[in-house]
């Protein structure tokens, strides 16, 4: 993702993209739609598709991911699915939880050697289990900073989840836009101005 890469695919006209930085597309749309006020339509219904929650600005397919894209207007959220044990649509891209994206909530080592694939955890159980607030190298601007994610935050605390970066479900991340939308529209970020 580069704002050149963008602007040649926005040339173009595809309906959408789908990007790991939901920020900077939307600073590139808002260029291209000052540069072309003849295509307010068109900018109008460009879809602003959040790459696993936008996981270059934090930990992907985690709540403060999807709560990134949320902030920075994406018109989706793009994710990936397994399905667990106990029949849950559970949020990951892998068929295991990544140890290079997860951890034991306990501390103990946990490794691709002793790997868990979803198809053989609840989703209850994994939410108790693992914590996925691992940064990548490859996203020098991905955080972690709960700071920046208070509606995660106060999810979380809502749900009783151990941390807002537990693996969550798709019935969750329904919830979590429900909440999200009530949490600046009557709840706490009300009085935040840009909401």
């Amino acid at each position: 993702d580069t704002p050149d890469k963008m602007r040649a695919l926005i040339d173009l006209r595809v309906d959408g993209i789908i990007t790991d930085f939901p920020d900077m597309l939307q600073d590139v749309l808002k260029e291209e739609k000052a540069a072309h006020p003849a295509d307010a339509a068109y900018f109008a219904s460009f879809d602003v598709a959040a790459h696993r929650g936008g996981r270059g600005l934090r930990p992907e397919n985690t709540l403060p991911s999807f709560e990134d894209g949320l902030d920075h207007l994406a018109t989706t959220l793009e994710t990936d699915t397994g399905v667990t044990t106990d029949h849950v649509s559970m949020i990951w891209h892998d068929q295991y939880l990544n140890p290079q994206s997860c951890r034991h909530a306990d501390g103990t080592p946990y490794t691709l050697e002793n790997r868990v694939y979803t198809r053989d955890i609840s989703s209850t159980e994994a939410q108790r289990t693992f914590i996925c607030d691992k940064l990548h190298t490859q996203f020098p601007k991905q955080t972690y900073d709960l700071a920046l994610s208070p509606v995660a935050v106060a999810f979380a605390k809502h749900e009783h989840l151990i941390s807002p970066y537990v693996p969550t479900n798709i019935e969750q991340l329904f919830h979590f836009v429900a909440f999200y939308v009530k949490y600046y529209t009557t709840g706490p970020g009300r009085s935040n101005p840009d909401a």
